[in-house]
């Protein structure tokens, strides 16, 4: 078994590409939106993982993918 290199995008919050990877986990970049839409797999290496903001940062971040994926008609 091989560890996928790759995150996929799952939102811009706060000019902050949030990537989500095959397990689950939860990672981010300054990526510009106009460099990478959305559904656009990035390479893990370039990227931090979400964990390592701030603990207010993270929870804001993760009210806003709730908040999106409530729309979406998601979780």
């Amino acid at each position: 078994m091989s560890f996928n290199q790759y995150a996929t995008i799952i939102a811009y919050i706060d000019d902050l590409a949030i990537c989500e990877d095959d397990f689950g986990d939860l990672w981010y970049a300054d990526i510009p939106e106009s460099c990478a839409e959305p559904g656009a797999a990035i390479e893990i290496q370039i990227l931090h993982r979400l964990d390592a903001l701030p603990e207010s940062d993270q929870q804001s971040i993760l009210r806003q993918i709730d908040a999106q994926a409530s729309q979406a008609g998601g979780v």
